[in-house]
């Protein structure tokens, strides 16, 4: 099943949902696709969905947004007493399989903030990279795919798994961002990535150390 990435509308992605008032975040382009490259994404907003479309509509026309934004699913927050609770993310998949970027603490359940990338408000004023910083941080999670996998190649531990007729996993200061070194029992070594949405292992080239 793919991961699936929800994002927040208001203060996140656009200043507000106000016709006259709609700025798209700093980067939004660039953020959006490289996410959809990796997850599914969805909205998931207190904003009604009429209103949310609406606003991605609008800043695609503007071209701050690829078309595809404009047919995300959208999501809202329950209200069984009337008034909006929590963003509950099983509406959206099962826990561990969604992330949302919200803004707002108040939004998130305090039983899946584990599940949550906090970002700074945006309401249209400023210079902003925090989508930028995000892009980063959830390429990082590419890496958590790999980490119980990865020993120091010197160690007891990797030594007794190459004795063991398997592979070990582990990365150096010499190697690029996300790539990590496959070594064989045999010696024989390989540069690999992760998709880290499925954990999909990618061949890069055959690794010769130096």
């Amino acid at each position: 099943m793919r991961i699936t990435l929800a994002l927040d509308l208001e203060g996140t992605l656009i200043s507000n949902a106000l016709p006259m008032d709609c700025t798209a975040r700093p980067g939004l382009w660039s953020f959006l696709s490289m996410a959809r490259r990796q997850f599914r994404i969805v909205l998931y907003t207190n904003v009604f969905p009429r209103r949310a479309r609406a606003s991605l509509r609008r800043i695609v026309r503007q071209g701050h947004a690829p078309a595809w934004l404009a047919r995300v699913p959208i999501f809202n927050p329950p209200c069984p007493s009337g008034e909006q609770e929590a963003k509950d993310l099983r509406l959206v998949g099962p826990l561990g399989r969604v992330f949302i970027v919200d803004d707002s603490p108040g939004s998130i359940r305090q039983d899946q903030r584990p599940f949550w990338l906090p970002i700074k408000s945006f309401w249209g004023e400023g210079a902003d990279n925090e989508l930028e910083r995000i892009s980063n941080a959830l390429m990082q999670m590419f890496m958590d795919i790999v980490e119980g996998m990865r020993f120091e190649p010197w160690t007891l531990d990797a030594q007794k798994i190459l004795d063991a007729g398997r592979q070990i996993y582990y990365g150096n200061d010499d190697l690029g961002e996300h790539e990590v070194i496959k070594e064989y029992p045999d010696g024989k070594k390989e540069l690999v990535t992760f998709d880290f949405q499925t954990g999909k292992e990618i061949f890069l080239k055959h690794y010769e150390s130096l």
